[in-house]
């Protein structure tokens, strides 16, 4: 929704609230709220996301956001009771409002906190400040028109990268780092196992879309393998049909694609359950390894999806899990806990009972006296959203202190206006003191923003899926930025289901030695063998190469030997044999020269042409001197003088 389409929205709302002539009939409208709360924020969630099937409508209870909804009220409990926090007389409160995971639902909502229509007790405040909403499509709706009013926003859970650009979004913040981390570090692990023809599945909303545009962006500008997108396909989200899950699944195997075993998959649970179901109905089996975004790649783990076991991994950010709010959590019966509307539902679905005898209700009535939370898993973003309350909590702390002298509230930091307005602390005070708020973190160490609201620094785990005992998620590396020069580690082996040796996922088999690569794309080649008598080739080159003088191709044609020169050595019996004869008729010539010079002025040996004879002579014994030449080590100069000794002799 653009700027304009925003406005509209307002103003349609704001005649609907003058007028009271509309309303949303199928959403639980009821707030859960802190009595005594002073300093209101707003809380956006998905308490009834849309079913698996993508429709457009609330459907059952979220555990997630149930968890998350008491994490934001466990830890305003805990600021609230904490008097070195928040000055004497200062408390935090909250209302969690139901988007029901859909746009205009939370824009709804969001008008709510802003025209001030939010009861608390006897009165109605505005919202100082917005926690929410997951969905990153949905916050950057939110992030826009919360600009307008100038009220900060912090998400504990939407992770686009648009969400970084403050010329846009000058008021929101979040807790969990963009997804151009998370991008960067999917093409790590694409690096980490040389993978380099992969298929590309992403969601069609904004956190799918721009994390998959950053995957292929890095991806490129890495230098090294060319690594190339065998396919990719985007499914609708929220909304979406069973033909386009098949659409998909149909694409893995392909002519072009059936080689490519490295899937990375940049989407929703929803998107991944519906890929998985749709190659499990069209009986796809061939071996798939996954790679997994953090908006799913941590949550199957049921085991529904023998495909994924051993054959998955994932990043989500390093959080740690509180185990003060597994007390708190565990500690929550239906019976006494009545300020969250929502739990009630919750309950119902959790133990599969009903609190209401109903004689169209098939489940058996709920056994209060001996039910109790315990074993549940905890939502892997609640220290986020814990860090989101704690961020307002100590910005209004640092506000304070520098404007009130600690005292608490005081008119120097607050709204000046009518009885709506009152403790609503503007947006503008607030701001600067959120994006240099500095805290202990629930996942250890200190948190902080840096100049985008993002975290300072980002920190991610790479999960396993594996089965032990049971299905479960190894943790078995991580990935930071605070490392920018080898930011990927691995703590431990990934475990790959019954595969040994290297995971491959490429368009084209390895060549052979003495083969070469013809390419017909990127990546994808034919293996021609090298022809040549010297030509050879390593299996990955494009050209054969020829061996240098004096090398030869190796039996692998994968490289050259040197050539080892064979000559007749002076000890063995040939060459004996040749030299014995030489030298005999070396011997034999030098006395026919001896009696040639005694009887030089023979009128004999005047008569053969005594100068022409001396040539002669001179000429056989460099014929017998040549054969030494051939038992003699062979070098440039050796060879040279065979070749001249002999023609001079002979001539």
């Amino acid at each position: 929704m653009n700027s304009s389409g925003i406005l509209v929205f307002v103003f349609t709302h704001l005649l609907v609230h003058a007028y009271g002539i509309a309303g949303y009939s199928n959403v639980n409208d009821t707030s859960l709220t802190l009595s005594n709360s002073i300093v209101l924020l707003g809380v956006i969630l998905p308490i009834h996301p849309p079913n698996e099937n993508g429709d457009a409508n609330c459907d059952e209870v979220s555990d997630s956001s149930v968890q998350r909804a008491e994490a934001i009220a466990f830890a305003v409990n805990k600021i609230n009771s904490d008097p070195n926090l928040l000055p004497a007389g200062t408390k935090l409160g909250f209302v969690v409002r139901d988007s029901c995971l859909m746009v205009n639902t939370a824009l709804d909502r969001t008008l709510d906190f802003i025209t001030g229509s939010t009861p608390v007790g006897n009165a109605s405040y505005r919202v100082s400040g917005i926690i929410g909403e997951t969905q990153s499509t949905i916050s950057i709706n939110m992030a826009s028109l919360l600009r307008l009013f100038r009220i900060p926003q912090v998400s504990p859970y939407s992770t686009a990268s648009g969400l970084s650009d403050k010329t846009l979004y000058e008021y929101f913040l979040r807790t969990p780092p963009p997804d151009s981390y998370q991008s960067a570090a999917l093409v790590d692990l694409v690096e980490y196992f040389n993978w380099n023809y992969i298929i590309t599945i992403n969601s069609g909303d904004t956190y799918g879309r721009d994390g998959i545009n950053q995957f292929n962006k890095i991806l490129s500008s890495r230098n090294g393998t060319m690594r190339c997108i065998a396919t990719n396909k985007e499914i609708p989200f929220p909304s979406n049909t069973q033909s386009d899950f098949d659409k998909a699944a149909a694409a893995f195997v392909e002519p072009m694609v059936i080689n490519a075993s490295a899937v990375v998959l940049f989407g929703h649970y929803y998107i991944a359950i519906g890929l998985l179901d749709a190659l499990k109905r069209q009986n796809i089996t061939r071996r798939l390894f996954w790679v997994g975004s953090d908006s799913w790649g941590k949550e199957l783990q049921d085991g529904i999806y023998p495909m994924l076991l051993g054959n998955q991994i994932s990043v989500a950010p390093t959080t740690i899990p509180s185990v003060d709010f597994d007390r708190y959590f565990e500690s929550l019966h239906v019976s006494n806990h009545t300020s969250n509307p929502w739990f009630s539902e919750y309950w119902q679905v959790t133990f599969n009972c009903s609190l209401s005898n109903v004689t169209n209700d098939s489940r058996k009535l709920c056994d209060l006296a001996n039910q109790r939370i315990s074993g549940y898993v905890q939502d892997s973003f609640i220290p986020l959203t814990i860090d989101a309350v704690m961020a307002f909590a100590y910005a209004i702390r640092n506000l304070q202190m520098n404007n009130c002298n600690g005292s608490g509230l005081c008119s120097a930091i607050l709204f000046p206006g009518d009885s709506q307005s009152r403790n609503y602390i503007p947006g503008e005070l607030l701001k600067p003191y959120l994006f240099n708020a500095t805290f202990p973190s629930q996942s250890g160490g200190n948190f902080s923003f840096d100049t985008n609201g993002d975290p300072s620094i980002v920190s991610y785990t790479i999960w396993n899926l594996q089965q032990n005992d049971s299905f479960s998620y190894v943790s078995v590396g991580t990935w930071s930025n605070a490392n920018p020069s080898s930011p990927l580690r691995f703590t431990q082996p990934v475990v790959w289901n019954n595969y040994q040796g290297s995971i491959l996922s490429q368009c084209s088999d390895p060549c052979q030695a003495g083969q070469y690569r013809f390419y017909s794309s990127d990546c994808c080649w034919k293996c021609v063998d090298c022809s040549g008598g010297k030509d050879f080739s390593n299996g990955s080159s494009t050209t054969c190469s020829t061996c240098e003088e004096s090398f030869a191709p190796n039996q692998f044609r994968n490289g050259c030997t040197p050539i080892v020169p064979t000559y007749y050595h002076s000890a063995t019996p040939a060459a004996i044999v040749i030299l014995t004869i030489t030298c005999i008729g070396i011997l034999a010539t030098i006395c026919v020269i001896i009696i040639f010079i005694v009887h030089f002025t023979n009128k004999i040996i005047k008569a053969t042409g005594r100068e022409l004879t001396v040539f002669l002579l001179v000429g056989i014994i460099v014929c017998y001197i040549v054969p030494f030449l051939f038992v003699i080590k062979p070098s440039a100069a050796i060879c040279g003088i065979r070749w001249v000794g002999v023609g001079l002799g002979f001539a």
